[in-house]
């Protein structure tokens, strides 16, 4: 399993079994890197496409996440733009059947209302952090009052963990 992280969270995610840990950050990180199975991709914008053309075929492209278009505490139309345009334009489907490649989008949002089709992956996610086989792992736990903190702490990208809130 290879993971993609800033220098700094290496060492977390090789506790977390990852084999190889990867600077995203560097220019060409993703040269010579694939195919893979699964591409789970956070950052969205220009680098699903990147993650697309990572994939073997009958490979799958999950993204989930669209973190290139926060940078820093303050949000920058000029450089969030190209990422935007990006997802856009979306993916060729004739090129992914031709490849065998699926391209999958994932907001939690979006099934939180619809149990029915959320309850089979939440139900043996529940189970298990009930009966203890998974253990989350939590960065901080901060108060509501002091919430802009825990917004600092995502945007700084600080963590690699869980940041909680509680009353």
């Amino acid at each position: 399993m290879h993971g993609t992280a800033s220098p700094q969270k290496h060492q977390k995610l090789a506790e977390f079994g990852v084999d190889r840990a990867i600077d995203y950050r560097r220019d060409g990180w993703w040269q010579g890197l694939g195919p893979y199975d699964v591409v789970l991709d956070a950052l969205g914008g220009t680098s699903l496409r990147r993650s697309y053309t990572l994939l073997r075929p009958g490979g799958r492209l999950v993204g989930y996440g669209i973190s290139n278009m926060q940078h820093g505490e303050k949000r920058s139309m000029r450089r969030v733009a190209p990422h935007a345009l990006s997802m856009l334009r979306g993916f060729n489907l004739m090129k992914q059947l031709e490849e065998s490649k699926t391209v999958i989008g994932l907001n939690m949002l979006r099934l939180w209302d619809d149990r029915r089709t959320l309850e089979p992956w939440i139900a043996p996610l529940t189970k298990a952090l009930n009966d203890g086989t998974i253990l989350p792992i939590v960065h901080a736990i901060v108060p509501f009052a002091e919430a802009p903190e825990a917004h600092r702490i995502l945007a700084a990208r600080e963590n690699v963990d869980k940041v909680v809130l509680v009353p």
